[in-house]
This record gives C-alpha cells, sequence and structure tokens, in this order.
C-alpha cells in the first residue's frame, strides 16, 4: 500500500486510490492486452485486508468472492507455489490464493489468463485445468472429441489410413462424413505411413477447423520405441497448432484403448511434452490443450485425474478435486430433471470486462475491444447499401483492412446484373480476421435484431464456426444502447433455438465504448436459465444444478 507505512498517508485512501487506479486502466479502451495479472502485495496482515475489502467493493460489479486458502492456517504461512522475487515477500495469483495477499477465488477473476470460470451454480464438475508458467492453459475434460469445438481435434488411425478402425476415429469419421476418409488418403499421398506420421486435413462436418491423423504404433510392452513414438506425436501436434495459428487443439486418451499404452503413461507423457513445448515455444496462437477423456472410461478417468492432479512445475487454476472431477462421469441433471445444456448458462466474468454466456453449443462472449484486432473467421462491418461507408467503425475496419477489400466491396456492387442485398462477404484483407461480412446499417432495434440473425444464419450456412459484431447502430445511428443489447442477444437467443446450428460456436460483440457492456450484461443475466429450446408455454425460467 503505497504510501501508508512512514509516509503516514490513511490505509483506507491508499487502498481505496490503487483499486480505483486499477479498474480504471483495466477498463480503459488500451487497457491490458499482454498484461495478464496485477498483484497487490503488503507485508501488515491488516493492510491486506483492507487492501482486498477496497478491491473487491471497486469490483463489486463482477461479483468477486475473497477467501483465505487452507495453505495460510499452516504453521509456515508462507504461499504454496508462490514465486520469490529478490528478496520481498513471495507473490501470489490472484486467480489462485485468497484475501490474505488480496487475491480472489469464487465465481469471477481479475485474471486473463483464465479463459473460463465456474459460479457456485455451474458446479465446474468436469473439467480440471492448469496454465503453464508460460501463459499455456491445459483442461483435463469429459466428453466426445468430435463433439469438441476447439480449433483441431486429434485422431489416432491405423498405418492403413482406414478411419473404420478404433473407437476414436470411427467416431470422428462418422461425425465428420465420408469426405474425411477422402481426404486422408488424398493428403496420405501413400497407402501406408510410418508410426509418428501425422495426416492433416479440414474437419467437414465436425466442428473443429482442422483434424491432424496421427499414425500411433501398438504399445510395446515397454521397449522404448513406442513411448518414443507417442512423444513424438504430441510434440508434432502442437508444433503443427502453432505454426498453423491454431488457438485450440484437442488430444483423445491417446494409445490408451485397443493400442494397449499404460494410462498413467499416456497422462504424463502428455503433461510432460505439453510443458516442454510451452517452455521452449513461448507459443503466440496456441492459447489452449484440451485432453479429452470418454466419460464411461471410470479407468480412464481416474487414472488421468491423479496424473492432472499430481503434476507440478505450473500454476492449477479453478482446480477441481479429484473425487468431484471423478464423480462427474455420471452425467449430471438439474432438479427438474433436465441437463445443465439445456438452459442458458449463469453469466460468467473469466477477466476483466469479458462476459460469457454458453447457449447450448454457442459461446456468447460480450468484451470492450477493437474489432480490427479479433481473430475470428468473421467480422462483421455495418456500412450502407453502396458498402461505402467511410465513417466511425467502419472506416477504421477498411483503414486496417487495405484498399484491396475496397476494391472487392466496389467489384462486387459494380458488377452486371448486380442486385442490391442485405450483406456481401469479402476478404479480411490485412486483418487478423479470415473474413469480413459487409451488412446493410440498421438504427431501428427490431432491424438490427432481424440482421443479426441473418448474419448467424449466413455464418451457419458458410460452415464458419466464429463471428464477430460491433455494438449495431450505437455510434452514428443513435439507437439507444439498452435496446441494441436486447436486440443482438435475442437475435442469439432465437438463432441458437430455431437454427440447429452445426457450425457456429462462438459469437462475440465487440464493445467499444465501455460504459454500454452494462447494458449487455444485464440482459444476459436475465436470460440465464431460460430454456434452450423454448417450449408453448413460453419462458421457463430453469435451476442450474449445484456441485
Amino acid at each position: 500500500a503505497i504510501s501508508s507505512g512512514v509516509f503516514g498517508f490513511p490505509v483506507p485512501l491508499c487502498t481505496e486510490t490503487i483499486a480505483q487506479a486499477v479498474r480504471d486502466y483495466c477498463d480503459s479502451p488500451q487497457g491490458p492486452r499482454s498484461l495478464t495479472e496485477i498483484h497487490l502485495v503488503d507485508n501488515n496482515s491488516d493492510t491486506v485486508r483492507v487492501m482486498a475489502a477496497a478491491v473487491k467493493k471497486e469490483f463489486s460489479d463482477l461479483e468477486p468472492t475473497m477467501s483465505i486458502p487452507k495453505e495460510m492456517s499452516r504453521k509456515s504461512k508462507r504461499a504454496a507455489g508462490g514465486h520469490q522475487r529478490g528478496g520481498g515477500s513471495p507473490s501470489k495469483s490472484p486467480s489462485s490464493q485468497g484475501a490474505e495477499r488480496g487475491g480472489f477465488q469464487g465465481d469471477h477473476q481479475v485474471n486473463r489468463g483464465v479463459q473460463r470460470s465456474y459460479s457456485s451454480e455451474d458446479g465446474g464438475s468436469g473439467r480440471m485445468e492448469q496454465i503453464t508458467p508460460d501463459g499455456l492453459k491445459i483442461v483435463l475434460r469429459m466428453g466426445n472429441i468430435q463433439n469438441q469445438s476447439t480449433d483441431v481435434i486429434v485422431n489416432t488411425i491405423a498405418d492403413n489410413m482406414d478411419l473404420t478402425q478404433g473407437a476414436v476415429s470411427r467416431a470422428i469419421v462418422e461425425a465428420a462424413g465420408d469426405q474425411l476418409q477422402v481426404a486422408v488418403y488424398s493428403e496420405s499421398e501413400t497407402s501406408t505411413r510410418q508410426h509418428g506420421d501425422v495426416v492433416i486435413t479440414d474437419g467437414f462436418n465436425l466442428r473443429c477447423r482442422k483434424v491432424f491423423h496421427a499414425v500411433c504404433p501398438p504399445w510395446d510392452g515397454g521397449g522404448g520405441q513406442a513411448e518414443k513414438d507417442l512423444s513424438s506425436i504430441i510434440t508434432s501436434c502442437l508444433e503443427q497448432a502453432e505454426r498453423r495459428r491454431m488457438a485450440s487443439l484437442c488430444f483423445p486418451a491417446i494409445g490408451t484403448g485397443n493400442l494397449g499404452f499404460p494410462r498413467e503413461l499416456v497422462i504424463r507423457i502428455l503433461l510432460e511434452e505439453i510443458q516442454v513445448f510451452s517452455r521452449r515455444r513461448s507459443p503466440q496462437h496456441l492459447e489452449e490443450v484440451v485432453i479429452m477423456v470418454h466419460p464411461s472410461d471410470q479407468k480412464t478417468v481416474d487414472s488421468f485425474t491423479r496424473g492432472f492432479s499430481g503434476q507440478t512445475g505450473q500454476r492449477n487454476v479453478q482446480h477441481e478435486d479429484e473425487e468431484d472431477f471423478s464423480r462427474s462421469a455420471a452425467p449430471r441433471a438439474s432438479s427438474h430433471g433436465r441437463n445443465i445444456s439445456d438452459t442458458f448458462s449463469p453469466v460468467l466474468s473469466p477477466s476483466l470486462g469479458v462476459y460469457q454466456m454458453q447457449m447450448g453449443q454457442l459461446t456468447l462472449e460480450v468484451s470492450s475491444g477493437d474489432i480490427t484486432k479479433e481473430a475470428c473467421e468473421v467480422i462483421v462491418n455495418s456500412s450502407n447499401q453502396k458498402f461505402d461507408l467511410y465513417a466511425g467503425v467502419s472506416k477504421a475496419i477498411l483503414d486496417s483492412a487495405g484498399v484491396k477489400v475496397q476494391q472487392e466491396c466496389s467489384a462486387i456492387v459494380s458488377a452486371q446484373g448486380y442486385m442490391p442485398r442485405a450483406m456481401i462477404l469479402t476478404s479480411a484483407g490485412q486483418l487478423p480476421s479470415r473474413n469480413i461480412l459487409h451488412i446493410v446499417g440498421q438504427n431501428d432495434p427490431s432491424r438490427i435484431k432481424e440482421m443479426v440473425y441473418e448474419v448467424l444464419k449466413f455464418c451457419e450456412d458458410h460452415k464458419f464456426s466464429s463471428v464477430a459484431f460491433p455494438a449495431l447502430g450505437t455510434g452514428q445511428g443513435g439507437a439507444s444502447p439498452s435496446a441494441v443489447a436486447d436486440a443482438m442477444v435475442g437475435a442469439v437467443v432465437d438463432f441458437v433455438r430455431k437454427k440447429k446450428q452445426k457450425f457456429v460456436c462462438s459469437v462475440k460483440i465487440l464493445i467499444f465504448q465501455t460504459i454500454m457492456i452494462k447494458e449487455f450484461y444485464s440482459n444476459m443475466r436475465k436470460r440465464s436459465g431460460e430454456e434452450v429450446e423454448k417450449g408453448l408455454m413460453g419462458k421457463i425460467k430453469g435451476s442450474c444444478p449445484s456441485a
């Protein structure tokens, strides 16, 4: 607490000023980008508690909960897993430590390094997380790999490239469609491949962008070569994902089925290779590696849980008990007999100024940010009927994208036989996204809702998995932020209920004026607990199960 010692400033004033400064910085449009954590440290426990209270008050809209970790009750009173810096006191991560050092635990975290947090209603079963010292998230999760929406899923295949051999491979090809097998044969170039080879194809009807097909050997009884091949496969998949600028990758419990690898060995090798990759490469694109275990395979669930819990050398974040994770292999139902996925989730705040809600298979995220920096498949540009608007957000998008995009728009509109339409698709030029969907701007909330719905339908029809919107109509359009929030969130709700989407799994709404985020947050909270499939009885408010 700066100046509260020998300089005599009142502790409450110091802590309040520090908390306000942190909040102002984080909420500003130029706020945290590479900065992921802020530590508030003091060697006086009374000052720490005042500091914690000030931070909790300043961030009250995020509903943080404060707790003193069990480690503080130990005789040594030292931070478990803390890092000693210089000769000062050990510092602790706000996400993993409690109020004794001014940190947070619970529903919402002021830690941009954690991209998914659980509320007490959500329970957190079926998932465990670690974050490497270099910031790569490792997640242990239960589910079916063919249903995952990570950018990449890893498949194990036989050396003859036949996808019908093996349970994982067969499930993936059934979900992807026959074209996946054709693509594997085409990409492999030979009828057989060597153990350790990785063949890369598109995902086709899967929710992922790419499938990495790894030729995994059978277990050799500890001879050494099979273990080397498995390590090589894991490293190769990680390297390829980073090289191709993929943000997320999902491994199955590779080799533990018919190939006969010991489960304890597989989880150890997976974690070791991911840690080594993170340390050596400090990946710039790959952010999350998921290890997927099928919930019916209790032996693998138990073994991987023990291995995941025992791994050292990284920070454990939002870490469940082993018992809770293992018990959650059984499907969870709500008090009304529905699975938790049948209702819209509580609104979560995984990092400051970011709000997320799970709507069935789709994640809606609202945050402050610059849409020109968004690296999704489609960003939406609100333009005019000639698609040449050069003002506001549209000007920022066109300037950042470069002249090529303006030329594409002009070519489409001036082409012979062109008929006026509500939207056109172009490349993204120099932007990190893949495409720009230019729409005719609206300022009537009812028309905004229709437009958002049509954009989502367009993305689904074109097999796009992610789309980012600006807050439509709130700039030069002059529409009420509250009405726009209701219209845009309402359109996403309608899309989830009516369209039965297979591809669109991420919708982001990026808001430049942070003051408007509150309107979207309030609207999302209002819908929490609604049924995903709305029945004839109208809106039914469901209650999420407790842990």
